[in-house]
Formats: C-alpha cells, sequence, structure tokens
C-alpha cells in the first residue's frame, strides 16, 4: 500500500478498500464531503426494495390462501387475510431480520441447522397467525365457529408451503440469485448437465 496523505481510501494488495492512515484529516472530510448522505441513501434504497418484496410477497401469499380455503371451503375473506399476514411477516423476518446484519449468525450456520432453525420460527409465526387473524375479524377460532378444516389440517398446509419456499430461499442465497434463476429456467432433466455446468 502506497502512502499517500491526498486519498482517504486506498486499496491494498488483496485488492481490498481500506482507510488510509496517512490521508490528511482535510482529505478525509473532503470524501466524506462529497457523498455525506451516501450510507443513508444506500439504507433507504435497500428498504424500500424489501419493503416492496414484502408487498409482492403478501399478494402471492393472498392468492394461495385464496385458493386453498376454496378447496376446502372456508371463507374466502379469511383465507386471503390469513395469506397476507403469513405473507407480510414471513417476508420482513427473512428480509429484515435474516438477511440483514441480526441474522449473521444464522447465515453462518450449516445449511440443514440454517433451515431447521427458521422454519421453527416459520412455525410460531404460522400458529400465532392462524389462531389470531380469525377470531380478530370475526370473533371465533377453530371449533367455535370455523369447522371447515382443523388447525392441524391447516398448520401442516402452510408449514409445507413454507418449507418449500425457506428450501428455496437457502438454495438461492447458497449458489447465488443468477445460478438459482437459471437452475429454475432449465429445470428439465436434458438440461440440467448444461445449468449446473454455466453455474460452477
Amino acid at each position: 500500500m502506497r502512502k499517500s496523505p491526498c486519498r482517504s481510501y486506498v486499496g491494498n494488495s488483496d485488492g481490498r478498500t481500506m482507510r488510509n492512515p496517512w490521508a490528511r484529516p482535510s482529505a478525509i472530510f473532503e470524501s466524506r464531503k462529497i457523498n455525506p448522505m451516501g450510507n443513508s441513501v444506500a439504507i433507504a434504497q435497500r428498504t424500500k426494495r424489501h419493503l416492496r418484496a414484502c408487498l409482492i410477497t403478501g399478494l402471492i401469499a393472498s392468492g394461495i390462501g385464496l385458493g386453498y380455503v376454496r378447496i376446502i371451503g372456508g371463507t374466502d375473506s379469511i383465507g386471503i387475510t390469513i395469506g397476507v399476514c403469513i405473507g407480510l411477516c414471513l417476508s420482513a423476518f427473512e428480509l429484515f431480520y435474516v438477511q440483514g446484519r441480526y441474522g449473521a449468525w444464522l447465515r453462518g450456520l450449516p445449511l440443514p441447522l440454517f433451515i431447521l432453525i427458521t422454519t421453527g420460527c416459520w412455525a410460531i409465526v404460522l400458529s400465532v397467525l392462524l389462531w389470531g387473524v380469525p377470531h380478530l375479524m370475526q370473533g371465533y377460532t377453530y371449533g367455535t365457529g370455523y369447522t371447515s378444516s382443523t388447525f392441524q389440517q391447516d398448520l401442516l398446509f402452510a408449514l409445507a408451503v413454507g418449507l418449500l419456499f425457506n428450501i428455496g430461499l437457502r438454495l438461492r442465497g447458497l449458489v447465488g440469485g443468477e445460478c438459482f434463476s437459471t437452475f429454475l429456467s432449465d429445470a428439465t432433466i436434458g438440461r440440467f448437465a448444461r445449468s449446473a455446468s454455466s453455474c460452477f
């Protein structure tokens, strides 16, 4: 690393950017003055992306909930509302905690343990929503006016769907979004080998 008092950030031999310990205070001040709100803008943009993703997930989950209650003969409004709540809560948990700085310890775990812990957290959220949302909406819970299905049945369905999404998210985080999209788009036997070779 070269000693330059005019640059507040320099590159080292590993190609990483680090603070120049020999930089003059004025140089550091000038570098901050160029974009003083850079970090705040980046955080705001990331938060907006996360919020959009939460809304989209909520809409998708509402469609899944509607389809499920249509099959079992339940109430459309409850299925849609529970679906929206599940989509918003789980996506917020994933984006703002698991993928955030506080979830770094989770992301450092082995993949099976990572999936197990997050699925357990999802199960708790699902249980609370399945019990609470119908009661808040119409004042009844399972067995007291809601007889289209049982709590165990609804929880099993929600966990099955959630587990598929959970595994997909973990694989996407493991191989990268582009590779994962390639696998999904080329998910046929004849093109699988080519997809694998293009990713690895």
